[in-house]
């Protein structure tokens, strides 16, 4: 299983911000890598897409009003007291 779970560094840890589905004493391979290098990668990667001509740049919308970070961060906790999705969507599945 691969999955990709968002953390913050802290006297010492790593402290998982979202819940992973993983039984107890679980062995797992960790890679860490900054978001703000994360960013600069994707933004970079992004540039060479749209200038190479294989995707177009993104328009924003008019007068549509973007949230913060700190505010998408709340907001993401928020929704995401059930658990990943994919977790919701096969509990319902299996309650069928």
């Amino acid at each position: 299983m691969i999955s990709l779970a968002t953390a913050i560094y802290e006297k010492g840890t790593l402290r998982l911000l979202t819940p992973v589905s993983l039984p107890e004493r679980a062995r797992v391979r960790v890679q860490i890598q900054e978001e703000d290098k994360m960013r600069d990668d994707v933004q970079r990667a992004i540039a060479i897409l749209e200038a190479s001509g294989v995707v177009k740049p993104l328009k924003q919308p008019q007068g549509v009003k973007t949230i913060t970070p700190t505010r998408r961060a709340e907001l993401a906790h928020l929704y995401a007291a059930g658990g990943p999705l994919s977790e919701v969507i096969i509990a319902e599945r299996d309650a069928r």
